[in-house]
């Protein structure tokens, strides 16, 4: 049936993959941080800990490891303590099914490295600088790369000769890979973007013309990592 509907059966196959990355992104996500000696815990504690009295830290201590899911809980939301008296540790499959269950419902928990803030305040933070980045990046790409593939096949010779190479190098180079390349070169070797950042650190966004020309100098480097290759992989 599938093969009579190409654009169906393209768009099933693009849901399919995105499905399958959305799947292994969680479950890297959540057996990544756990690989290390510490827990997201102990990185908080080492922050926040200093100066607190024993019984202020461990109190301190408990609160977020009840927070972050890794003790067993009763129906009262108390924590279950073991004969010394010492919180019992959620089974990493107990872990896994409540983060499993908390991101399908759009919540990702708090972040351990920016605590106390959401995961959902940072990646919301984070949704108009990427669709800025990627909007532009995917639209003229697209058009520009068509455009250079049907003069390509129009003009054979040295045009063809010379862009062909050049599209399957792109097609074939993962934009993070080329994006570090682009950093390299411009921003550590020649200096002439900046290698990280939005924009420059002093500024507060607003919209005056000293923050967007520097948003723009800032968007330079990102762009072209992402625009180049789409418009090589048309």
């Amino acid at each position: 049936m599938l093969k009579r509907y190409p654009t169906l059966r393209y768009i099933l196959s693009k849901a399919g993959w995105y499905f399958l990355t959305f799947i292994a992104a969680v479950i890297i996500n959540f057996f990544l941080p756990r690989m290390g000696a510490s827990n997201p815990v102990d990185i908080i504690m080492a922050k926040v800990g200093a100066g607190l009295d024993t019984q202020a830290a461990i109190e301190k201590e408990e609160s977020y490891l009840k927070e972050f899911g890794l003790v067993e809980v009763d129906k009262d939301g108390n924590i279950i303590r073991d004969e010394s008296g010492k919180p019992v540790q959620a089974s990493s499959f107990k872990q896994f099914i409540r983060y499993v269950t908390m991101s399908l419902q759009g919540d990702f928990g708090t972040s351990f490295l920016n605590y106390p803030k959401k995961v959902s305040e940072i990646i919301l933070g984070a949704i108009p600088w990427t669709i800025a980045l990627q909007l532009p990046t995917i639209v003229l790409g697209w058009i520009i790369g068509n455009v250079l593939g049907a003069l390509a096949a129009y003009r054979r010779g040295i045009f063809d000769k010379f862009f062909f190479p050049l599209a399957l190098l792109g097609n074939a180079m993962p934009f993070f890979a080329f994006g570090m390349l682009l950093v390299w070169l411009f921003a550590i070797q020649m200096h002439l973007f900046p290698a990280i950042g939005g924009y420059a650190g002093d500024l507060i966004p607003s919209f005056s013309w000293t923050f967007i020309s520097s948003a723009i100098y800032h968007f330079i480097l990102p762009f072209l990592s992402i625009f180049l290759l789409s418009a090589g992989g048309q």
